[in-house]
């Protein structure tokens, strides 16, 4: 007998003794799901949970019998639908469920309510709701049956992928999912005997977040009782959190891949799609190469999604069990629509940030002083700041964690541009122009950029050539210095100890070190000598004109000592190329309108000792060490420093910073340095504006007060005198 027919008649005896709406849904809900089952469809609807919890509306209380993918069901008591006031009671309720999640329904969103559907049942009778035209249009009532089951199925099966919320996503791969327990558990049996690469990226890793990866798991309960609960046996802290990194960059890229591609028409098979399917490992590993390496990003203009990225190790780790554990992640994805209409990129970023606290161990991110800044709250410092999105007025985050600011500055500066009647590719040009972030953390920085194609995402066609991201992995501190002789010289920290390169100034400035980079990484690679590099240069049309024998010996050094770290044994990855111009990209941010940004919170004697010893020349350099010789400087706060070195080095005269900082520099005596607003050249910071927000705790978390500082940077030092008093409210 056909499974629809004795579904049909389940249903109906179901029906007959239920007596009510609530015994209803518990008979007819299995039916379902084994009717779903049947079509490969995994039926795990969200029951009677509000569309605000489930971040398909933003404050509505109202909670659906049943919300699967884009169907909304309503179970009614039995018989309940042949009774037409009933009947029209229950379709409005529908409705209202409906036009909460397409933001008003047809008349004011056809194009998201055409992805929705309506479904109200009573066990006796259905009725379908879809878009047509400007309203909401129902089918006849219709009896239980085959046909009218198979109707329902057909539903699901054509509307039956998730919609993209924070909340799913974390349901389906936050740290406690199946799909994350057993791909950590296959990365981290990895990590324990790794391959030379991943070793290197591993130990690098380590080394630049340091901040994090001397944890022992002793000191973190947490995590230490979700890896012994997971069988995850090493005793390493950082091999788990280099895990979960790794992990949780992937889901992100995969997320970025799926939004990005779902913004053009004529798009091919997703990339998910291609690593959900692939019939081998060695058309798995090939389909993980072109997303690792950027291709995949590339074919869609963004020259620089990835580089510098530590998490693309596990490329090299091939076993069966990973690449099980990795098409697990991408046939995930499938069950998500990644063209919802919600998704708009100020959404995203939310959607990015809960996943994250998903994964990462509370103890570790508030130790990081990780606070992420709520949207109301950065838009409120960005009106004390002054910023409107003004074409041409550049800014900076400095301290970009997964973007908030920066998406709050493109909402503003988009606006602008539409309202000036600029075109598209004008409009995309601005964009890339004018608003630009810098972080530390290697997982921010995938965030951020992730956040910022999609802010961008419907222009970037427009630009007819590669765009490049204008957020690097760069230290706000440690900053490249500009010499004599018209180049930038920096100084980076390797396991084999400090190494000093220096790039021509105008190259960064004119943003082609990206492409200089590129081609230096590919000429290394195929084992070409400096001089086929410079010769290479020379003939690029794009290049050529900014090329002297200055360049050329700067060049050709830098060259040198790359292909000289990849004959080390093991072999130093190319990604040196991409790290090193990302450093090198912040010595081109000069003269910027504005500042913005929540600085990271760390305390001084909180800092890696390596790290710490590093910075503390700095201190010295801008006159904030407090001469406590057992911190061996302030013992306040890392974001002073980061506040004195973004100012100094990036900040026009007249220009204006707004931070989120704690209250304490503001009081104590150790940061007396930073309240006089001096700066090395003679030049200073006024503080316009001082804000404690202590009353509403915006970070609840926090163990330090929050305050706005908004101050201007002056010419002369004298007119920086700190002696505005903090207001409350």
């Amino acid at each position: 007998m056909p499974i629809y027919k004795i579904a049909a008649k389940k249903v109906l005896r179901v029906a007959e003794t239920a007596g009510s709406e609530a015994k209803l849904q518990i008979g007819l809900e299995p039916i379902l799901q084994e009717l779903l089952t049947q079509q490969g469809i995994k039926y795990d609807p969200a029951v009677n949970e509000s569309l605000a919890k489930l971040g398909l509306s933003q404050m509505s209380s109202e909670r659906p019998d049943s919300l699967f993918g884009h169907v909304v069901l309503d179970y009614k008591e039995p018989r309940l639908l042949a009774r037409p006031p009933e009947l029209a009671k229950a379709k409005s309720q529908v409705e209202s469920y409906l036009n909460e999640v397409t933001d008003g329904g047809p008349s004011f969103n056809p194009g998201e309510s055409t992805k929705w559907a309506g479904v109200l049942w009573d066990g006796h009778h259905l009725t379908f709701c879809h878009a047509s035209g400007l309203e909401w249009s129902w089918s006849k009532l219709h009896k239980t049956s085959e046909a009218s089951l198979l109707s329902l199925v057909q539903i699901y099966r054509s509307l039956g992928r998730l919609p993209l919320t924070s909340r799913l996503l974390t349901r389906h791969f936050g740290k406690d999912s199946d799909v994350a327990k057993a791909t950590l558990l296959v990365m981290c049996s990895h990590l324990s005997k790794p391959k030379h690469r991943t070793n290197l990226l591993f130990r690098e890793w380590k080394r630049l977040f340091q901040q994090v990866s001397t944890y022992g798991l002793s000191q973190l309960p947490s995590l230490q009782e979700w890896s012994q609960r997971n069988g995850i046996a090493t005793k390493d802290a950082s091999q788990i959190l280099f895990a979960m990194h790794t992990y949780y960059s992937l889901v992100v890229k995969l997320l970025t891949a799926e939004l990005l591609g779902a913004t053009q028409i004529d798009r091919e098979s997703s990339i998910a799609e291609a690593i959900a399917n692939a019939p081998d490992n060695e058309s798995l590993y090939k389909e993980l190469t072109k997303l690792e390496n950027g291709d995949f990003f590339r074919d869609y203009r963004i020259s620089n999604l990835l580089e510098g990225d530590f998490f693309s190790w596990y490329t090299d780790e091939e076993s069966p069990q990973l690449a099980k554990s990795v098409q697990t992640i991408a046939r995930t994805f499938r069950e998500f629509e990644p063209a919802t209409a919600k998704l708009k990129p100020e959404v995203v970023k939310d959607l990015l940030k809960e996943f994250y606290s998903s994964l990462v161990d509370e103890q570790i991110r508030h130790d990081l002083g990780e606070y992420y800044t709520p949207d109301w709250l950065a838009e409120y410092l960005l009106d004390q700041l002054g910023y409107d999105g003004e074409p041409g007025k550049v800014i900076i985050d400095p301290a970009c964690g997964s973007g908030t600011f920066v998406v709050a500055c493109i909402k503003r500066l988009r606006q602008r541009c539409e309202d000036a009647d600029f075109s598209p590719l004008k409009t995309l040009e601005t964009i890339l122009h004018c608003v630009r972030g810098l972080d530390l953390n290697p997982l921010a920085v995938i965030s951020a950029r992730a956040n910022y194609v999609l802010a961008i995402a419907d222009l970037v066609f427009s630009l007819g050539h590669d765009v490049e991201i204008p957020v690097y992995l760069a230290d706000s501190i440690n900053v490249p210095v500009e010499k004599p002789n018209g180049l930038l010289e920096y100084t980076l920290d390797t396991e084999v100890g400090d190494i000093r390169f220096t790039m021509p100034l105008k190259m960064v400035r004119e943003q082609v070190l990206g492409k200089i980079l590129l081609k230096c990484e590919d000429f290394i690679n195929r084992n070409r000598t400096a001089d086929q590099f410079w010769a290479s240069l020379s003939r690029e049309s794009s290049i050529s004109h900014l090329l002297d024998a200055t360049a050329e010996k700067s060049l050709v050094s830098f060259y040198r000592a790359i292909q000289s770290l990849n004959r080390r044994e093991p072999p130093w990855d190319s990604i040196w190329c991409r790290i090193v111009k990302n450093n090198f990209s912040p010595g081109g941010f000069a003269n910027v309108d504005y500042i913005v940004g929540n600085p990271p919170w760390v305390r001084w004697s909180r800092l890696p000792e390596t790290y710490r010893k590093r910075v503390k020349r700095f201190c010295d350099y801008y006159g904030l060490v407090s001469g406590h010789s057992y911190t061996g400087g302030i013992e306040s706060d890392i974001s002073t420093v980061l506040t004195f070195s973004a100012v100094d080095h990036w900040l026009k005269d007249n220009g204006r910073i707004g931070f989120l900082i704690t209250s304490t520099v503001f009081k104590s005596s150790s940061a007396t340095g930073f309240r006089i607003g001096r700066l090395p050249n003679s030049s200073g910071m006024r503080v316009d504006r001082i804000e404690d927000l202590s009353r509403i705790q915006p970070f609840p978390d926090a163990s330090n007060e929050t305050s706005i500082y908004v101050a201007t940077k002056v010419k002369s030092a004298s007119e920086a005198e700190y002696s505005h008093v903090p207001c409350r409210i």
